[in-house]
This record gives structure tokens, sequence and C-alpha cells, in this order.
């Protein structure tokens, strides 16, 4: 399925009311109030159960699987959920905003039904979870690669006619989120000892934790590559 967005910039009431206008916005809302309450209510049935977290993907297979033309449906669910995400404010707060503009929206003849089937939908709680584990992988520092070079460095004389000596040299290159140059650290054999010493730690207490979830059966999102946030 086509992935789709919807631009955002505050004020959030602004944005939202210029997405009323939108022919797109406007042909799905339509066609999302057209569904039958009965397929409604399963589409709401399917996506709160059970609890999981509703990345794009898991949106995108639950409206496939309980809508007969899930494409309008689809792009409301995630191209709202998207813009209640990038805004500011708390998700309630956007959502009470949301829900407003689309109720005084002139757009629609049946405002109020749209209005109340969106709410119902971005509501969901595997969206609001999903929201939540994205927001806590973002507070860190985002690294897209590493890479440790080993090398030995030659010690010249202090004429510089020859060469006295090698010195070893280890060399961390980080390719930092939204950054053009990499960040070099170099590494004493000693740091680089404890650093491999802490990553073999770090994998197997990951480890632990997932085979707690198995032994709980607790739910995981799917973070890859930001596979709840829309391009």
């Amino acid at each position: 399925m086509k992935r789709v967005s919807f631009k955002f910039s505050p004020p959030i009431n602004a944005t939202f009311a210029k997405l009323m206008k939108e022919p797109t916005f406007i042909r799905d809302a339509e066609a999302l109030s057209q569904l039958k309450q009965e397929q409604f209510d399963r589409l709401l049935e399917g996506l709160r159960a059970p609890k999981v977290f509703l990345d794009y993907e898991a949106i995108s297979s639950a409206v496939e699987s309980l809508v007969d033309s899930p494409e309008p449906v689809h792009r409301i669910i995630a191209g709202l959920n998207q813009m209640v995400k990038n805004s500011d404010d708390a998700r309630e707060e956007t959502l009470e905003a949301l829900e407003e503009v689309i109720r005084e929206s002139e757009e629609f003849s049946n405002a109020d039904l749209i209005a109340d089937r969106i709410m119902k939908l971005l509501t969901v709680e595997g969206l609001s979870l999903q929201s939540k584990a994205e927001y806590l992988l973002s507070m860190g520092v985002g690294v897209d690669s590493v890479e440790i070079v080993c090398d030995l460095r030659p010690v010249f004389s202090s004429d510089r006619t020859e060469v006295a000596g090698v010195m070893p040299i280890t060399t961390m290159y980080l390719d930092i989120e939204g950054q053009d140059s990499l960040m070099v650290l170099s590494l004493t054999e000693e740091l680089l000892e404890s650093l491999t010493s802490k990553a073999i730690e770090a994998t197997n207490k990951l480890q632990i934790l997932a085979d707690l979830c198995d032994e709980k059966k607790l739910k995981m999102p799917n973070l890859s590559e930001q596979s709840g946030m829309m391009p």
C-alpha cells in the first residue's frame, strides 16, 4: 500500500483546519463515514484486540483485512496519527483540537459522525503504545553506523630519517544521525577491552529481556527503520 503523509506545521489547529479543505482528505473522510456500522465495528475491534503496538505496517494489515475499500481508511488513520505524533502538544490535547476542528468544519454534511469515528480510531491503545515506544527510542542521539579501525602508525626518529618503532592505534568512527561528519574517537587497548566487555554484557541483558517477554507473552514494538513513522 502506497505510503502517504500530510504536511505539518504549527499551530496544530490551523494545520488541521487547512487539512479539512484538502480534496483527498475530504474524500477519505466521506468514505470512512460511509462504512456500514457493522464493518466499522469490526475494524475497531480488530485494531483494539489483542492489545499490540500498531506501527504503519500493522495498521495497513488490519485495515486491508477488515475493510472492503481500505485505501481511504488507511490514509485517514496513518496520516492523522502521524500528525498527532508530530505535534508538540500532548496526544490528548492534539486529539481534542482535531475533534473540534472536524466538528466545526463546513466541508462535511456528517461532520459529527466523521469526528466520532476518527476519534475512536485514533484513541486505540496500540497507536498510543507505538507512539510512546518511538518517543523512548528518540530520547538518545541516534547512531546510523559504527566502524572500528585498527592499524599501526610509525614513530620516526628525532631527525625523521628512520622509523624508530610503531604504535598500534584503534579508532572508532560514529556516523551520528543528522550529522554530516563522522565522530572520531581514539581508543586505548584497555578502553577497547572494556567496550567489548560492556557490549557483550548488554547483549546478554537484551537476551534475558527477550526471554522474559516470551515467557510473559509481552509484546514488543517493531521499531526497525522507524517502522511506526511515515516518510
